[in-house]
């Protein structure tokens, strides 16, 4: 049977990943850093190299769903260089040793690579991250082309999904915000929110493809097929659950932040592999599916509306390590694949002009930041106050 490996396997979207590939007679093996669940998923330190070449050594797949990254955005803030270390450089080492023991590789990217002032963005088109996860998601992209050529990209918009908290996707933090008093919610950006099951559903339809012989190369988009403002969330979450969202109000000015406005991606090249594979699944369904728990005991008559589908039952599926072979890879074999030179020294002249812009705007900052905090503290009311959304959205 084939062997597939799921890295991230714990989070957001390997959870459904892994749920959706039980259904298969594949072996299926998951990586997680800490959450382990024997037999299925396992621990591995994505940061610590030896450690992931000695897995591949050992379990040999066929296919690598690189799924792992951190995109929290208190995390990228605090601790941007030991989030870049899982989000670029594990990307790096898993598609070195992809190409090394000649495994299929999809590495799963973000729509937040553009900078949201031209949409529709196809496969050609240009990137320009305005965030820190966006530049550490297309140095990845980068680095997984030039380390492993075979590899598939797919770019995927904003997910949520079945949560263990609401705080572990964007979208359903909203929940969160709603009973903690928000009183402002951004009305300005455009999203595609995304329900994981269908993106799982996608890669599966894709390693379907791959082992069937197509050959599956390159960059891919893929999102849902909704539009909705971050306040038409807001509402939809507060009806699903049953709170009071009457005095929310949208905020319908351009953030401080630079955000992509509209990220809004171009999915005919999967599309077109696709065809009637993989449904959509709307965030009225997906809300009440994951919010669920959350629910209120008394829900106003319009969240009546909304039906609810049962969840698939969790399978696991064992899978056996192979017996560890001869030494898996000469030390720094990553640095000399063919291609890794050009890519690193891109990402090194990109992140210096970054650097030089961020220093010069710390300098215009430091200046005017006194003034616009008395004038920010003079104009707050008394009241609980919330600023837009801005931190979501990486």
């Amino acid at each position: 049977a084939p062997r597939v490996l799921v890295t991230g396997a714990t989070g957001l979207l390997g959870r459904q990943m892994m749920r959706t590939l039980s259904s298969t007679s594949w072996e299926v093996c998951g990586l997680c850093k800490s959450r382990t669940q024997p037999p299925s998923i396992v621990t591995c330190d994505l940061t610590q190299e030896e450690a992931f070449w000695q897995l591949m050594q050992q379990f040999r797949p066929q296919v690598v769903l690189h799924l792992a990254a951190e995109w929290r955005p208190e995390a990228l803030r605090q601790s941007p260089e030991q989030a870049r270390q899982l989000n670029v450089d594990a990307a790096g080492t898993v598609a070195a040793a992809c190409e090394k023991f000649k495994a299929w590789l999809v590495h799963l990217s973000a729509d937040c690579v553009f900078d949201g002032t031209k949409p529709p963005y196809s496969v050609e088109s240009r990137p320009n991250p305005l965030s820190e996860y966006g530049w550490q998601k297309l140095h990845s992209e980068q680095l997984v082309r030039a380390a492993c050529p075979t590899a598939a990209v797919l770019r995927v918009p904003l997910l949520y999904g079945p949560v263990e908290s609401p705080l572990d996707s964007a979208i359903t933090s909203l929940y969160t915000d709603l009973r903690n008093g928000i009183r402002e919610v951004d009305a300005w950006q455009c999203c595609y929110p995304t329900w994981a099951g269908d993106v799982a559903n996608v890669l599966k339809a894709m390693v379907e493809l791959h082992l069937s012989g197509e050959r599956l190369q390159g960059i891919y988009h893929w999102q849902g097929n909704e539009q909705f403002t971050w306040h038409e969330m807001m509402l939809l979450v507060a009806e699903t659950t049953g709170l009071d969202a009457s005095g929310i109000s949208a905020v319908t000015s351009p953030p401080a932040t630079s955000l992509p406005r509209d990220a809004r991606l171009e999915c005919s090249r999967l599309n077109g592999l696709l065809g009637e594979l993989v449904q959509h699944t709307s965030l009225r369904e997906g809300l009440a599916q994951c919010l669920a728990p959350f629910r209120q005991q008394k829900a106003p008559a319009m969240a009546g509306q909304i039906a609810v589908k049962a969840k698939p039952k969790t399978q696991r599926v064992e899978w056996k390590a192979l017996p560890r072979g001869a030494p898996c890879r000469p030390k720094g074999l990553l640095s000399d694949l063919k291609g890794q030179n050009a890519a690193l020294q891109e990402i090194f002249w990109e992140e210096l002009e970054r650097t030089r812009a961020r220093l010069q705007q710390a300098g215009i900052n430091r200046k005017r930041g006194a003034s616009e905090k008395l004038i920010h503290d003079q104009a707050a009311p008394n009241g609980q106050r919330s600023g837009r959304l801005d931190e979501q959205r990486v």
